[in-house]
C-alpha cells in the first residue's frame, strides 16, 4: 500500500504541472515524491528478499 501511495502523490505532483512550466515549488514537490516512490519500492524489494531467503526448506 505505501508504493501505491507514493506513486498516487508522484502523479498528483505531475498532474499539477500540465500545461504551464513547472516553478520551483512544483519541482521539490515532483522531486520529493520521486524518492517516496523510490523509497517504498526499495523497502518492497528488501522484503521480499528476506521472506525469500528465509522461507526456507527446514
Amino acid at each position: 500500500m505505501p508504493a501505491i501511495l507514493a506513486d498516487v502523490a508522484l502523479l498528483d505532483a505531475l498532474i499539477m504541472t500540465i500545461g504551464r512550466t513547472p516553478n520551483e515549488l512544483d519541482e521539490q514537490r515532483i522531486r520529493r515524491a520521486r524518492r517516496r516512490v523510490l523509497a517504498a519500492r526499495r523497502d518492497l524489494a528488501n522484503r521480499a528478499a528476506t521472506l525469500a531467503l528465509s522461507g526456507g526448506a527446514a
